[in-house]
């Protein structure tokens, strides 16, 4: 809020009457000092409310009247115009790249030093990536951690062993992971070979990383029987999973507002139907899985949004989906229309 403009300078201070919408830290709009136009954004107010509920370290009045404030009431739903506010679709991923760089090393780093503890606590000399039942970004991300481990343990790069179990292993997989393994100086092996070690050779690791990156992975959800029984099949694309992720978990969003910033981020790429049964899979998927996060394995915590009991992570394991489904259905009903 601009309380003094231009026209309060004096010969002894200038005024530019800037202009600055920030939101929690975050500048969303700012208009040029000494002009004539204004700051226009469009603030979340509910995530604001949302994240101040969550601080214990406020004092909280037993009433409006208590703590002195004046209460001015107003509706929280959407705006019709279209949103000003940027929304990035991929909430997880720093957009500058220089950050992005500094916070996928720092990950990486952290997952290393935690297999390095595990190392010095069996008394290892030998590390094995199984690249089974996972996808392929998954299995490359286990062999870049263990072979950082390695060199911090003072282990032979040699002594890190992708192997592929099973009598016939996928060969699109086995040659993406098999080309990382030798450009990090790693071993292969499967189920009909013995290991062998690979030479590393200078250039070989981004030519290796290009594809696998590249490469499409559709998101691997175990099966069950209470998951299947209830019709959830659709799984989203994983940049859209990402996204409901952390509407829900770290902003807590209503299936409502997560629809209408999906919306804003993703733009015509993914239709509106197809956005909202994606929707709906993943709350169905979600609540019906949360017993099986007891099988998580030991791990940091990597980003602003945990599902382990570690991180303060406290959803019921069988908690009920049925207010979140119910809303999804309306706006599914609503566009059908």
């Amino acid at each position: 809020m601009r309380t003094v403009g231009q026209g309060d300078s004096t010969s002894d201070v200038t005024v530019g009457g800037q202009e600055i919408i920030a939101e929690n830290g975050s500048v969303l709009a700012q208009a040029q000092p000494f002009g004539e136009g204004f700051a226009i954004a469009d603030v979340d107010v509910e995530s604001l409310w949302g994240a101040r509920r969550g601080m214990s370290s406020f004092t909280v009045a037993a009433s409006v009247e208590a703590a002195g404030y004046h209460e001015t009431v107003f509706d929280m739903d959407f705006p019709e115009h279209p949103l000003l506010r940027p929304v990035s679709a991929q909430p997880f991923v720093p957009g500058d790249a220089r950050v992005r760089d500094d916070c996928c090393d720092l990950a990486l780093t952290m997952q290393a030093h935690g297999m390095l503890a595990f190392l010095h606590n069996r008394g290892a000399s030998a590390i094995t990536v199984l690249a089974e039942d996972t996808a392929v970004a998954n299995a490359a991300l286990a062999v870049l951690a263990a072979t950082r481990a390695a060199d911090l343990a003072g282990i032979d790069r040699s002594a890190v062993c992708v192997q592929f179990p099973g009598e016939r292993p996928d060969e699109h997989t086995k040659t993406l992971l098999g080309s990382l393994a030798e450009a990090l100086g790693c071993t292969v092996s499967d189920a009909g070979q013995p290991p062998v070690a690979n030479p590393a050779e200078d250039g070989q690791l981004r030519a290796a990383l290009d594809p696998i990156i590249a490469h499409s992975d559709p998101l691997h959800v175990p099966e069950h029987d209470h998951y299947a029984a209830r019709g959830f099949a659709d799984i989203a694309p994983t940049e859209v999973e990402d996204f409901f992720i952390d509407g829900f978990l770290r902003a807590q969003y209503r299936p409502s507002k997560s629809f209408r910033l999906a919306q804003r981020a993703f733009g015509s790429k993914y239709s509106d139907r197809e956005l909202l049964t994606w929707m709906r899979t993943f709350y169905g998927w979600f609540f019906a899985t949360q017993f099986m996060r007891h099988d998580l394995p030991d791990g940091p915590r990597i980003g602003s949004a945990g599902l382990d009991l570690r991180d303060g992570f406290m959803m019921p394991t069988y908690a009920q989906g049925a207010l979140w489904l119910d809303e999804v259905d309306a706006l599914l009903a609503r566009i059908g229309e």
